[in-house]
């Protein structure tokens, strides 16, 4: 019998609704990404890329971490200035489809790209390499779902610190896989330098600018076609 809390119900539906289009197409794309790397290694004639255990580790830690904290991200600002959305209306759009799509291929490449160059020296740094930048790739990638209109600066890097903590805490627990010896016999994981942590940091990067790159066009194209927006 209040107003307002019919509209404050209206804009936590709206939210809860954008926050499962977001952790759904962000898995979608993340587990494509894994597809390609395993798939496309096997008929390029390379020795298996990822090996189950470390496949489990990306998809019930990392992905999982960052998946439960985007469900935490905060509202749009205009939120409530959108118009209804039709009922009949997947979470998957064929927008959706395409972009899960390019972005998993393109994670799938850079996972390839990051195991090709040791596996004939190393099996263990290589698929290390793999597992490491595959994650790393995917935690560029959960910062492009935090919004699929806005880029960072305008939603705020901080704004939803959940996520932080969980990118941050997935960093910190493969820096465990990675270097403590126990792991490194379970996870089939070997001892990274420094400079293999940048290169794979650095590998990474346009994907997350590519994204931001997108959001803003789309903004100054819809302020051009639209102007006081």
């Amino acid at each position: 019998d209040n107003f307002a809390s019919i509209v404050a119900g209206v804009e936590e539906g709206r939210r809860e609704y954008d926050n499962i289009a977001r952790f759904t197409r962000y898995l979608l794309s993340s587990n494509v990404g894994e597809l390609v790397a395993i798939v496309g290694g096997l008929l390029l004639g390379l020795p298996l890329i990822l090996i189950p255990v470390q496949i489990l580790w990306i998809n019930l830690v990392t992905d999982g971490l960052t998946a439960l904290a985007l469900g935490l991200e905060p509202a749009e600002r205009d939120v409530m200035q959108r118009r209804p959305r039709d009922p009949d209306e997947s979470i998957l759009t064929r927008n959706a489809y395409l972009i899960i799509l390019i972005l998993g291929v393109w994670l799938g490449l850079l996972t390839i790209y990051a195991f090709s160059g040791y596996y004939e020296t190393d099996l263990d740094r290589a698929r290390t390499m793999a597992f490491t930048g595959l994650i790393i790739f995917e935690l560029y990638n959960v910062l492009n779902f935090r919004s699929f209109r806005f880029p960072l600066y305008r939603i705020g890097i901080f704004s939803n610190p959940a996520l932080i903590l969980a990118i941050l805490g997935s960093l910190a627990l493969q820096a465990v896989v990675v270097y403590v010896p126990v792991f490194n016999a379970f996870l089939g994981t070997a001892p990274l330098a420094l400079a293999d942590w940048g290169f794979l940091a650095l590998l990474g990067l346009p994907v997350l600018l590519a994204g931001e790159a997108y959001k803003a066009i789309a903004i100054r194209v819809q302020k051009e076609r639209a102007p006081g927006i």
